[in-house]
């Protein structure tokens, strides 16, 4: 019977090798038809909905343009260009002194500072809350708000136009794009970090020592750059960012290490502390407005934000803005690119002019 036994044992296990070998094919099998179909709803979404992986700026005959110039706090004085986007195509002007128009006949009366929110980042020269503002108040307004800068590099082109146009404005009206609980795209915050982080690698290179200092990237970072990556090669995942942007953004926007919000907010108060020297120096008055991302709204996270940075400064002189969009937040924002779109950019402006009333 032992001959049996050995049968049954070889059976036993030759069944099992089938069982494994047909799993291993049904597995394979349904590997294959995933990754074929997404490649061919990949195909089919690039076919009926083509979608840009962001925005793109071009001259009225449809050549790429850059508003950067070779001033590094200047763009480039009276270009005229289109920005276009799967969400927008509008007109942005820049005046004779390199900035976002409306243009100051005299020494303007109020500067705003800020990124691209300040700028009017899809919007047209009449839609940004700068003009806005401006022309309801009837008041000479400048506009230095530059996309993809921090606070510290927002301050140095303050000092610049100060200086070099002898501008004494009465008020100076700081934005604040920021969001304390995670880390996102155009989060002033961390803009300030990662360029203090590269001011401090190009200090040790300049001293002579080695290849200077290297900082670690952080996860939220790189989960940061495979978000841009996807998006920037999958048309599939544009239309399904931009069927439902917000929610993604409010669900998975990563949330920043411990001690690199401590750092960012640290270096955000020496640039705070920097204006008010200037404020100070040049006799103006200034305000810190904070702008909130949206998924900062969606999740209830405003008001940490406000608070943190609150403390960065003397009271009073950080406001908040997030309880005017409280309502239906996602209708504020572009849904793709995540900026302010016309209702918002108004909403930001009624702010303004409601506050004005209010001091006058």
């Amino acid at each position: 019977m032992e001959w049996a036994h050995y049968f049954i044992r070889d059976q036993s296990y030759f069944g099992s090798f089938k069982l494994v070998r047909k799993g291993s094919v049904n597995f394979t099998l349904i590997a294959i038809s995933i990754v074929c179909g997404c490649l061919a709803a990949e195909g089919l979404s690039r076919l009926v909905v083509p979608l840009s992986p962001g925005t793109k700026n071009i001259s009225h005959s449809g050549d790429p343009v850059s508003p950067v110039g070779s001033h590094p706090f200047r763009l480039n004085a009276g270009l005229t260009y289109q920005q276009v986007s799967n969400e927008f195509d509008v007109r942005t002007t820049i005046d004779r002194f390199g900035n976002r128009v409306p243009e100051p006949q005299e020494s303007p009366e109020v500067l705003f500072l800020g990124d691209s929110f300040t700028f009017g980042h899809g919007l047209s020269d009449e839609e940004t809350f700068v003009h806005i503002y401006c022309s309801q108040m009837q008041i000479s307004c400048s506009n230095l708000g530059r996309s993809g800068t921090g606070t510290g590099s927002q301050i140095n082109i303050l000092e610049h136009y100060l200086d070099s146009e002898n501008w004494r404005p009465r008020e100076v009206k700081l934005f604040i794009l920021a969001m304390t609980g995670a880390l996102v795209p155009g989060n002033d915050l961390f803009d300030n970090y990662f360029s203090r982080r590269a001011e401090l690698e190009q200090d040790t290179l300049n001293a002579g020592v080695g290849a200077g200092v290297k900082f670690k990237g952080t996860n939220a970072s790189r989960v940061l750059r495979l978000r841009n990556f996807v998006l920037g090669t999958s048309n599939l995942a544009r239309f399904v960012y931009f069927s439902i942007g917000p929610w993604v953004r409010t669900s998975f926007a990563p949330a920043p290490d411990a001690n690199v919000l401590r750092d960012s907010l640290q270096i955000t108060r020496s640039q705070f502390l920097r204006l008010a020297g200037l404020a100070k120096r040049y006799e103006f008055d200034y305000r810190i407005y904070v702008i909130h991302p949206v998924q900062d709204i969606l999740r209830g996270t405003s008001g940490d934000t406000l608070r943190a940075l609150q403390k960065l400064t003397e009271s009073g002189r950080v406001i908040g803005t997030a309880w005017t969009f409280f309502k239906d937040p996602s209708s504020f924002y572009y849904a793709y690119d995540g900026h302010f779109n016309k209702r918002g950019s108004r909403r930001i402006a009624e702010f303004l002019l409601s506050e004005s009333l209010e001091r006058s």
